[in-house]
């Protein structure tokens, strides 16, 4: 993937972080991280065929058991008990209350997320910048609008001046807290008036680095609970003093994985440190809503060797859009696109990580995505809420991507060769 931006994220020096009482897990070292094997077996299939499933998004999992699933394509929410029976439907499109409005593009869903407080599911509509909150019997409970402070990506106006700010450009919903604030991502950076030879004065933004925060409450501000994980997973060059930014991702290395507890609680960074061509370590944190870190911990790796080959191969599908082709013109100067790959070159790793994906339980456990073969079962490697290594879960051949799990259960969101999901539940043995 690459972006033509007018700004690349950067690492935020910060000294938030330390300012924050923390409780650290201290960094391990040695052999890399192993745990004994458990093997999950199937016991509740809700058939994406059968139950006529359309578009399914967020899955969520209350405590009393009950499955809630969005299906954005209908602007609604099914609810299923833990034996799998449907109790309950909730939501329809529009704009009133208990209802989701579209958002714009082909074909129009809507901007829905979820989580959970205790029984209670929320969802936030994007569009209408507005939560839902749905009661244990599937009725609505009430509605509240995100705080019209927080801003989206336009701005400017009449305040608008040739001189750049440093501002919040942007706020993501990913959870609320019991005590009504919101935690989110929020993106900072500045906004540059620059008059145009018309005249006229044409704002643009340029994000320069994330974090996420909490926001609400007696404070308009948002407080950072999280620093900004460097990110290495692209370069960039810059011409006409950095008004011009091409970025480009590079082969096999991945930039911070980043997940949210369902009930907003927490948030789970992993970043990877690659020090050689045999592997590296992994890098783990959880940070809770009120900035308290409850694990901070190093996990060595010996990574998969990237052959020549297959790094040439990568390299050359990566630059196809900037050097053109025997019936397509370059996008860039050739100097543009020959300093791109110089650079994309000197940063790809000579291994690839272990990891595809990581995911907060919602006991907290730290489900760790490892990389295999296709065909292979897939496995997660599963560390306990302090970080400790607690089991190798493997899931059987063909088993989807895990959505929500804990220490006895994994659930799971399966696609068919027509692209239609099914939720799978498992037992872990």
């Amino acid at each position: 993937m690459a972006l033509n931006r007018t700004g690349a994220m950067r690492r935020l020096s910060t000294n938030v972080v330390p300012m924050l009482m923390s409780l650290v897990v201290a960094a391990t070292s040695g052999a890399q991280p192993s745990a004994p094997l458990s093997r999950a077996v199937e016991d509740l299939r809700l058939d994406g065929a059968e139950r006529d499933f359309s578009r399914v998004g967020f899955v969520l999992v209350r405590p009393d058991g009950v499955i809630a699933m969005a299906e954005t394509q209908d602007y609604r929410l099914r609810f299923f008990d833990p034996a799998g029976r449907q109790i309950a439907m909730f939501g329809q499109r529009g704009a009133g209350p208990g209802e989701f409005a579209p958002r714009s593009g082909t074909p129009p869903t809507p901007d829905i997320r979820g989580g959970t407080l205790g029984d209670t599911v929320w969802v936030y509509d994007g569009t209408l910048r507005r939560f839902t909150l749905i009661a244990p019997d599937a009725s609505l409970k009430r509605t509240f609008a995100l705080p019209a402070y927080l801003p989206g990506w336009t701005g400017g106006g009449p305040e608008a001046r040739e001189t750049a700010t440093r501002a919040l450009l942007n706020f993501t919903v990913s959870g609320l807290l019991g005590d009504g604030r919101i935690l989110g991502q929020g993106t900072f950076g500045t906004r540059t008036s620059v008059r145009q030879p018309n005249g006229r004065l044409t704002l643009m933004s340029r994000g320069t680095d994330q974090h996420y925060g909490v926001v609400g409450g007696d404070s308009e501000r948002f407080l950072p609970v999280t620093d900004q994980p460097e990110n290495t997973a692209g370069v960039e060059v810059t011409r006409a003093g950095g008004l011009q930014t091409w970025w480009l991702l590079v082969p096999f290395r991945r930039s911070a994985i980043e997940h949210v507890a369902q009930d907003g609680d927490r948030v789970l960074i992993v970043t990877y440190d690659i020090t050689s061509n045999t592997g590296g370590s992994f890098i783990v944190r959880v940070v809770r809503a009120s900035g308290d870190t409850v694990v901070h911990r190093s996990y060595p790796f010996a990574g998969k060797p990237i052959s020549r080959a297959r790094a040439d191969s990568a390299v050359k599908d990566r630059m196809a859009g900037y050097r053109g082709g025997p019936n397509r013109a370059p996008s860039v100067a050739p100097d543009v696109a020959d300093e791109l790959e110089r650079k994309i070159r000197a940063a790809m790793p000579g291994v690839e990580a272990p990891l595809w994906s990581a995911l907060l339980g919602l006991d907290y456990t730290i489900w760790l995505g490892l990389r295999g073969e296709p065909g292979q079962s897939r496995r997660y490697l599963v560390l306990d809420e302090r970080g400790n290594p607690w089991r190798t879960v493997e899931l059987p051949v063909g088993a989807g991507s895990v959505v929500r799990a804990n220490r006895t259960t994994v659930w799971t969101t399966e696609y068919d060769a027509d692209g239609l999901a099914s939720i799978v539940r498992y037992r872990i043995n």
